[in-house]
């Protein structure tokens, strides 16, 4: 069977879209693959790729998702992996670069519930 690659952008939110439209799709879930879309990328042959579209109302379904079926620790976990990312290029809030936790709209909507 081909494997399915979908490409999303580098967000908690992007990656959660992208988990949902694999999901959506319903091929089996070992040939399904949630990559980051990165330029100069080596294509494999024998996959079929789908560029995904972040989508905030998807994002959010999986993270509550997440937190009923698993549980509030796996959410916790997975956003504390995946909220180090780059910001502006590389360059932090106080401008020497680097990383810095950012707390994306799908986590404060979460939080806030």
């Amino acid at each position: 069977m081909v494997r399915h690659i979908y490409l999303c952008e580098n967000s908690a939110e992007g990656i959660f879209s992208a988990i949902y439209r694999a999901y959506e799709e319903g091929y089996p879930h070992e040939y399904n693959e949630v990559v980051i879309d990165t330029e100069g990328r080596n294509m494999e042959l024998f996959c079929e790729y789908h560029t995904v579209v972040t989508n905030f109302e998807h994002a959010v379904k999986v993270a509550r998702t997440i937190r009923r079926k698993i549980s509030e620790e796996a959410y916790d976990f997975i956003h504390r992996c995946g909220c180090y990312l780059p910001v502006c290029a590389g360059r932090t809030s106080d401008g020497k670069g680097g990383y810095e936790p950012s707390h994306s709209p799908l986590y404060a909507d979460l939080i806030c519930d």
